[in-house]
């Protein structure tokens, strides 16, 4: 007999350490600090930073990106580094269609 697998928790939406960070270069620049992350959309209405445990299986928490600037979502994490795991939700506008 096999044991149901656990769900996942829900990640986090806590904002609190994330701040403004800038518009540039795109990506993800980590700068000795943190990391600024900077992502083009003229069709969002919201961009969700998704950080990962070190598998990249288990989501553990979710960042809504503060700013928008001429079309690019961004915002600094101060702790992120590098290798850390991490992906976007965006929500795309009423009209959009977000395509790969």
């Amino acid at each position: 007999m096999t044991s149901p697998k656990k769900a996942a928790p829900e990640p986090q939406h806590e904002a609190s350490r994330i701040r403004e960070g800038l518009p540039f270069p795109l990506g993800a620049t980590w700068d000795g600090l943190g990391v600024n992350f900077a992502l083009f959309s003229a069709n969002a209405t919201k961009v969700e930073l998704c950080i990962f445990d070190d598998a990249g299986e288990v989501e553990l928490e979710r960042i809504e990106l503060p700013e928008y600037t001429d079309e690019i979502y961004h915002g600094y994490l101060p702790d992120a580094h590098p290798g850390m795991i991490y992906g976007y939700r965006v929500r795309p506008g009423e009209r959009a269609s977000l395509q790969p």
